[in-house]
């Protein structure tokens, strides 16, 4: 049984304790993240859409499974909870890692 990547659980952790910092440290400087229909490049702009994110919502979130597509990409599944309209909800994100951290990330 394939390991989920280190990134992804610091990913996922971080998310949970709304903790921007170690947010950011979870993506490659260079990074892109897109999230409900936008997107933001770089890990500074990404920390400071997650501190903003984190002032209008509390969430948890819950792997549930991932598959690895290639040695370098993934397809994640996690239940997210919290504070908005039709919580609870399975988002899939599409990873993509470099140098053991998020590369690219894509919510849908």
């Amino acid at each position: 049984m394939e390991k989920l990547p280190k990134a992804i659980a610091a990913y996922i952790k971080a998310a949970n304790h709304k903790d921007s910092a170690l947010f950011r440290e979870t993506f490659t400087k260079d990074a892109v993240f897109f999230d409900d229909g936008k997107s933001y490049s770089g890990s500074e702009e990404i920390q400071k859409w997650k501190e903003a994110f984190d002032q209008q919502f509390t969430l948890n979130n819950e792997l549930v499974d991932f598959i690895k597509e290639s040695e370098n990409q993934y397809v994640v599944n996690i239940k997210v909870s919290g504070n908005f309209p039709g919580s609870p909800q399975i988002f899939k994100h599409l990873i993509a890692l470099a140098d053991h951290k998020i590369k690219e990330m894509k919510v849908i």
